[in-house]
């Protein structure tokens, strides 16, 4: 018997286009599995973009299948670090900064030769949603709980352009300072806490069951359903103690 899914490939099946909710026409990479199909991390719940599969493909039958059916596809039921196509730096000035670089790297060539070097973009490993789309609280607790308690295992990301006499397309090499994500919580990636505001990660307490008494409504304790894997701790350096000070402030509220 042939596997068709394991001849042809994941890739070419993720760049099929299935129809949304919306009647759109989109890519299985693209997609999610809304409630209906009952994925393993509801989001529809939360968010309300053009971006699920829509339910017409399962008439009268068994959502079972058909959600193993559209997995198998690409088309997303869980929230995970993905890759990320950025396009503007934005305020990143990690991504400023090697943007420049490869624009002189790649302008000139061994002998001298100038070439016509255009930035493209570049793929950031990262959680879905956070850099591209306006986020409600409810939302990016949802993203980062379903993210932050499962293994953090470290990315490659990359910038893209084109160089060359005839702009060959090209990838330009690994973002070989640091990852992006490493930068972003030290930097400029704020968090949901348990009093509905964010805040930068040194400025949250770790969501421990004796945190979350001791800070009870006073405290900002980042808002994480379930328990932080320990490999985020460097990259979160999260507050995992409750000073004097602190008590005091919960006592003038």
């Amino acid at each position: 018997n042939i596997n068709i899914f394991e001849e042809i490939g994941d890739y070419y099946f993720s760049n099929l286009n299935f129809l949304t909710k919306n009647n759109t026409l989109t890519e299985a990479n693209n997609l999610y599995l809304g409630s209906f199909y009952k994925p393993d991390v509801d989001i529809e719940k939360v968010y309300d973009g053009d971006i699920y599969v829509t339910e017409d493909y399962c008439l009268n039958e068994d959502t079972t299948e058909w959600n193993l059916f559209f997995k198998k596809m690409g088309v997303h039921s869980s929230l995970v670090i993905s890759q990320v196509r950025l396009k503007d730096t934005k305020n990143y000035s990690l991504l400023s900064e090697l943007k420049s670089k490869f624009e002189k790297e790649y302008n000139v060539g061994s002998w001298g030769t100038h070439f016509n070097y255009s930035f493209d973009s570049f793929r950031i490993y990262y959680a879905p949603f956070i850099l591209t789309n306006e986020c409600s609280h409810a939302f990016q607790k949802l993203i980062w709980s379903s993210i932050l308690t499962k293994e953090y295992i470290p990315q490659t990301d990359k910038v893209e352009g084109t160089a060359g006499f005839w702009s060959a397309s090209r990838t330009f090499g690994d973002l070989d300072k640091e990852n992006f994500i490493e930068w972003a919580f030290k930097n400029v990636q704020c968090f949901p806490s348990s009093n509905g505001c964010l805040f930068k990660p040194n400025d949250l307490f770790l969501n421990t069951e004796k945190i979350r008494e001791l800070a009870g409504p006073y405290l900002p304790v980042i808002a994480v359903e379930g328990d932080i894997h320990e490999s985020w701790n460097s990259l979160l350096c999260l507050r995992n103690t409750i000073r004097i000070d602190d008590c005091f402030a919960i006592l003038t509220q």
